[in-house]
This record gives structure tokens, C-alpha cells and sequence, in this order.
């Protein structure tokens, strides 16, 4: 781009005279300026999301583990052998939930700065859905919830495992804390077809308080989901 001045010369009034600048140079740096604003702005956003998630989504379980820890030494002496181990299988694995929840909160933070990549390969949707429910079970038993896992064994699909297991924790452990005590959470399988080609299609169910049609059309806008 160019800017234009001119001046006429008075000494000699048959002659203007045209100043040119170059300002390419110039509009690409306030551009990238404007870039680099823009881009801070979505990592501030980005980031607040994230603290608001990690707020949020450990409040509960860190305080369920920290009232099992109380108990157990609040009545250890009053407790036989056989409670003792209950009790302390039950911390071992709210602290499995527990770390599964942060690195999921982890990853989540990892896709929305573009760093994560898919790493795909075949695995079987039925082992990896039994592992998630034997992970999430107590966290289901509290509210006397029951997980029902309707793929067939077998059930191949090409995906990457983590990124398959985040999607899927994340979306069992929503519908256990939406979903009222002796609810039922039910996995099924089927295809589904687009662009031409065929895929998987996983429906996670439950019978729980549902979800608002305005809250649905806001699920995919992180600065309406604070």
C-alpha cells in the first residue's frame, strides 16, 4: 500500500509535485498486532474457562475424599480389620476418579490451545467402556446408579484411545451427576454415515434432569459456559 501527498511548487507553477510512501510494511505490523491482541484475548478467555472447570469439576470429588479421610482417622481404633480395608479401597479409588478427572481436565486444556494431536489405532470400544464403568463405579454406587453397557463385544472401531476414553469419562461422569439416585446411565452403539464414509456412533443415555434447549444451543460457546 501506498499513502499520497503533494505540495505544489510556487516557484514554478507549471510543476506538482507527488510524495509516496510505502506503508506495506507498516499495516502488516499493526495487523500482526491486532493478531497477537486477538490471540491473547482467546488464551485469557481460554484460561478462565479452565480455572472455572478445574473449580467446578474438583470441588466435589476432592471433598468426598477428604471426608473418607477424616473418617478413617477420626474411628480407626474403632474399626475391625475388615472395615478398615473397605474403607481404604474406597479412598484408593475415589483417588483413581480423582486423577483421572485432572487429567482429563488436562487434556481438555491441551485441545483448546491447539497442542494435542490424535494418535489412532484399532481398539475395542466394549473393553474400553468395562474399564471406564470398573473406574467410575463407586462414584455411580453413591447415587445407586446403574451402568449399563449395551456394545457388543468386540466392537471395533480406528480412533485414539485417549482421546476415545476422555470423551467418554467425561461424558459417564456428567450423566452420573445429572442423574437422580436408582437412575440408569446406558451406553449403545451404532453407525452412522457422513461424508461418505462410516463411523461409530456412541450414545451415552440417561434418565437424569435433561438439559435446557438454550443451555444445548450455548454447549459449544466456552465464553457462555462459565
Amino acid at each position: 500500500e501506498y499513502w499520497f501527498t503533494s505540495r505544489i511548487s510556487y516557484k514554478n507553477h507549471n510543476s506538482v509535485i507527488f510524495n509516496a510512501y510505502d506503508i506495506t510494511e507498516k499495516k502488516k505490523k499493526e495487523t500482526q498486532l491486532q493478531i497477537s491482541k486477538d490471540k491473547l484475548k482467546e488464551l485469557n478467555k481460554m484460561k478462565d474457562k479452565f480455572f472455572s472447570v478445574i473449580a467446578h469439576d474438583l470441588r466435589g470429588p476432592v471433598s468426598g475424599q477428604k471426608t473418607l479421610t477424616e473418617l478413617i482417622l477420626d474411628q480407626y481404633d474403632d474399626l475391625d480389620d475388615a472395615t478398615r480395608k473397605k474403607l481404604l479401597a474406597s479412598l484408593s479409588e475415589s483417588s483413581t476418579i480423582l486423577y483421572n478427572l485432572l487429567h482429563n481436565l488436562l487434556e481438555w486444556s491441551k485441545s483448546q490451545s491447539g497442542k494435542i494431536t490424535a494418535n489412532c489405532k484399532t481398539i475395542d470400544l466394549s473393553t474400553e467402556f468395562m474399564q471406564l464403568f470398573a473406574e467410575l463405579e463407586l462414584l455411580a454406587a453413591q447415587k445407586k446408579i446403574k451402568l449399563k453397557n449395551d456394545i457388543p463385544a468386540h466392537t471395533l472401531a480406528f480412533a485414539d484411545l485417549n482421546l476415545t476414553g476422555t470423551v467418554l469419562r467425561n461424558l459417564i461422569t456428567n450423566a452420573i451427576k445429572f442423574t437422580h439416585e436408582y437412575g440408569q446411565i446406558e451406553i449403545t452403539d451404532g453407525q452412522t454415515t457422513m461424508d461418505g464414509k462410516n463411523y461409530r456412533k456412541i450414545s451415552v443415555t440417561d434418565n437424569g434432569t435433561g438439559i435446557s434447549e438454550e443451555r444445548i444451543n450455548s454447549l459449544f460457546q466456552p465464553e457462555k459456559n462459565n
